[in-house]
């Protein structure tokens, strides 16, 4: 992983994108969204998946549990706050991006 940032102690920010796709289709791993040139300005990237469609936003009156890729991605970023500091990236800095409806689930 290249980094600017040379100190040990500091923390390296992290942006966490979310790829769109009307909740239907698309992928973590686009081209479109490799981080590479982020990294090398001293920030750590990391694209997330989460379930589609009817995998992803099924619901019937009798399931208790429905919105599984809001789910995903409440668990997804709860993992990368939790865990992101033994790689060297800041838990208390990390921004959230993603295009399309990503930020309708995110108000959610």
């Amino acid at each position: 992983m290249g980094s600017k940032n040379n100190d040990q102690d500091s923390k390296t920010p992290v942006l966490v994108f979310i790829h769109g796709g009307s909740n239907r289709a698309g992928w973590s791993f686009e081209p479109n969204y490799i981080g590479e040139e982020l990294a090398e300005e001293g920030v750590i990237v990391i694209t997330v998946a989460y379930r589609l469609g009817v995998f992803g936003f099924y619901s019937h009156p009798q399931l208790d549990v429905s919105n599984f890729a809001i789910l995903d991605l409440i668990e997804a970023l709860k993992w990368i706050k939790n865990n992101i500091s033994k790689v060297g990236g800041d838990p208390s800095n990390i921004t959230i991006s993603g295009n399309q409806l990503v930020q309708r689930m995110l108000h959610i």
